[in-house]
């Protein structure tokens, strides 16, 4: 799993923690676990992915903050957390990212034209 790049297990059902090994994916650089039923914390261990450049667990059940050590993710410039009951002082943690960014517009699905006859009376 050393290889791994990209990572999306979203809207997958997976329950219990975010599993502590993907601190070992080492070349990850996005991780998308949103919509699923994890709980607890996110792992300390993923601030050693220093290449990790976004991380995406929305729409859980996790309760923890985000771990002090997160800061040392200089390459982080995306974390979406909504949708959670998060406690503890993230801004602590989030001041100290180096490389701020406004959110990036969410997926947008393409526009089909509307018909015709649904405009009439």
């Amino acid at each position: 799993m050393k290889s791994i790049n990209f990572l999306d297990l979203g809207s997958n059902r997976l329950a219990a923690g975010v599993p502590v090994e993907l601190g070992n994916c080492s070349q990850l650089q996005m991780l998308d676990l949103n919509n699923n039923t994890l709980t607890g914390a996110l792992p300390e261990s993923l601030a050693g992915v220093h290449g990790l450049q976004e991380i995406d667990v929305s729409h859980n059940q996790l309760t923890s903050g985000v771990p002090d050590t997160f800061r040392r993710l200089e390459a982080l410039s995306r974390l979406v957390l909504s949708g959670n009951s998060l406690s503890g002082d993230i801004s602590a943690t989030l001041g100290k990212c180096p490389q701020p960014q406004a959110p990036r517009p969410q997926r947008q699905h393409p526009l089909r034209p509307y018909p015709q006859r649904a405009l009439r009376h």
